[in-house]
């Protein structure tokens, strides 16, 4: 399976996901609802991600945490690979 890679930080003004597509350049997530690239909870960034991996019919790599998603059964398995 390919894996999305995402890279969360903390800043001042909230929290902001980097996303890295295999063959695409690395790029900001932008919230839809105004346009900005930080989110007020961690878990927001994780939301956007595993939607955009979902699109694809990818998996999700959080800061090196493996999250396995699929259309039909959101599950997801931990490593810490």
């Amino acid at each position: 399976m390919s894996y999305i890679n995402c890279r969360i930080s903390k800043r001042q003004q909230g929290f902001e996901g980097t996303v890295s597509i295999p063959g695409l350049r690395s790029t900001k997530l932008l919230r839809s609802s105004d346009n900005t690239s930080f989110y007020t909870t961690r878990s927001g960034v994780v939301q956007s991600a595993k939607a955009i991996a979902n699109r694809f019919g990818m998996g999700l790599k959080i800061n090196n945490q493996t999250w396995t998603t699929s259309h039909s059964n959101h599950s997801r398995r931990h490593s810490m690979a």
